[in-house]
């Protein structure tokens, strides 16, 4: 941002460099040094046009590397495992940001509250919709997906209107990040769509929230906000999403809970934090096996070390996300076991060598 924002700069003084000319005569100003201003100008105003392109692609970039790297060709009909049965096994979740709402992807239909349901899956590729639902504001574009061809269905005269228009994609964070919304209102859906959802979509009894944020911590602002008004108020801007975010979450979780205590929904669920100790949540039958298994020092260093690790659009280095990940299962392993009474052997809790093992394979 910094190189295109300097681009553009060097391009607005050029410009007006360029007016001031046209005012003088140029036995005044000197003629050998025109052309170069003007091409000096036009290079400047070029390359920052080149840059601003190459920064709108960066979502496009990261759909070929998944691409590469994941899901080759495959289109979105692929996602999922085909067992015995036909049951959905995986949403995606997207941001519809004209609405507001969120946009579901599975491998039998894309579904928005807006837009109706489509289940021209086949057209859609998998990279496309799973980098759309990562789509982090600021990080990536928003992703465009033209509905003319994928034969949106409404349920009602809500979604008439809108049926023509593409849908904007995002992050699925951005409404809803703790991942819950395609389970709360999933009821009303199969009502709505009883021949699209009914017959792969079982009712839900047990749901587990995995939340990789951490609460609001004390934050003080440097020495240079807290002296120049203007950078104080930039600063201000982004704490002010972080603590709309945060109130949001906890907002969530607090809805959820109170859901889980209701007999009325018929449903129950817990939270798995990154934050939570393994050793703590085991239950006593699995308390020494994730004793054993723990890393030089114990589990807490790196639970601390997973949940300050910040968001970042640089590359990870594996050992850290290897350990991320592998104190992510073993602590819902452990929460399973203990809260919905899952059998869980000692083997079915891995090493980290184990975990990493399987993974890479």
């Amino acid at each position: 941002m910094d190189l295109v924002g300097g681009l553009l700069c060097l391009a607005g003084v050029g410009i007006g460099i360029g007016l001031v000319v046209v005012d003088q005569k140029a036995t005044e100003f000197g003629w050998p040094l025109l052309p170069a201003l003007a091409t000096a100008s036009i290079a400047a105003v070029v390359t920052a046009a080149l840059a601003l392109v190459a920064f709108g692609r960066r979502s496009r970039v990261a759909e070929k590397a998944m691409r590469q790297v994941h899901f080759g060709d495959k289109p979105l009909s692929d996602l999922g495992s085909k067992g015995q049965d036909d049951r959905v096994s995986h949403i995606i979740c997207a941001t519809e940001i004209q609405s507001g709402l969120h946009a579901f992807f599975s491998d039998g239909f894309m579904y928005s509250y807006v837009f109706g349901i489509s289940s021209n899956t086949h057209s859609v590729p998998l990279a496309f919709a799973v980098q759309a639902s990562t789509a982090l504001p600021g990080g990536f574009a928003p992703r465009r997906l033209p509905t003319k061809s994928l034969g949106f269905q409404s349920a009602g005269e809500l979604t008439v209107g809108y049926r023509r228009q593409p849908l904007i994609l995002m992050d699925g964070g951005v409404y809803d990040n703790m991942a819950d919304q395609w389970f709360v209102g999933l009821s009303d859906r199969r009502d709505r769509w009883p021949n699209e959802f009914s017959s792969r979509i079982e009712p839900v009894d047990h749901l587990i929230v995995a939340n990789a944020s951490t609460g609001w911590v004390w934050q003080p602002l440097g020495w240079l906000a807290q002296t120049i008004h203007t950078v104080r108020e930039a600063a201000a801007l982004g704490r002010i999403f972080g603590v709309l975010y945060n109130t949001l979450g906890r907002r969530r979780r607090s809805h959820l809970n109170d859901r889980w205590r209701c007999d009325d929904f018929g449903e129950k669920g817990v939270f798995v934090e990154v934050n939570d100790d393994p050793e703590q949540r085991a239950p006593d039958a699995l308390r020494q096996r994730v004793a054993d298994i723990a890393p030089t020092g114990g589990w807490r260093p790196l639970v601390e070390r997973s949940r300050v690790y910040p968001t970042v659009l640089r590359k990870v280095p594996r050992q850290t996300c290897l350990e991320i990940m592998w104190h992510a299962y073993v602590v819902t392993a452990v929460t399973l076991a203990r809260f919905f009474a899952v059998p869980t052997s000692n083997e079915e809790i891995p090493t980290f060598d184990a975990f990493s093992a399987r993974l890479l394979d």
